[in-house]
C-alpha cells in the first residue's frame, strides 16, 4: 500500500516537472530586432495616413464634380481666399480694392 501511494506521488512529480519542462523549452518566434519592429511599425503608420490622404483628396475631387460650374468658382475662390488668410496675408490683394466697382 505504501508502495503506491509512493510510485503514485512519483510519477504526479514527474509528470507535473516534464510539463514545466517542456513549457520552458518552447521558442518564441522570432519577430526581429525591436528597432526593425519600431521602423516597420512607422513605416505602417506612414502608409496609412498617406492612405488616409490620398481617400480625402479622391472625395473631395468627387465631390467638386458634382456641383455646377458657378459653385465650382465659388468653391475655388474662397479656398484661394482662405489659403491666403491661413498665410497672413491680406484678404484682397491692393489691386482689387483699387479697382473694385463701389
Amino acid at each position: 500500500m505504501k508502495k503506491r501511494i509512493f510510485l503514485i506521488l512519483i510519477a504526479l512529480f514527474i509528470f507535473t516537472g516534464v510539463n514545466s519542462i517542456v513549457g520552458q523549452k518552447v521558442k518564441q518566434p522570432k519577430t526581429g530586432n525591436t528597432k526593425q519592429q519600431i521602423k516597420r511599425l512607422n513605416k505602417l503608420e506612414e502608409q496609412k495616413v498617406k492612405d488616409q490622404k490620398n481617400a480625402e483628396k479622391d472625395l473631395l475631387k468627387g465631390h467638386k464634380k458634382l456641383q455646377d460650374k458657378s459653385t465650382r468658382k465659388m468653391m475655388k475662390k474662397s479656398n484661394k481666399k482662405s489659403k491666403r488668410i491661413k498665410k497672413g496675408k491680406r484678404s484682397e490683394s491692393f489691386w482689387r480694392k483699387l479697382f473694385r466697382k463701389q
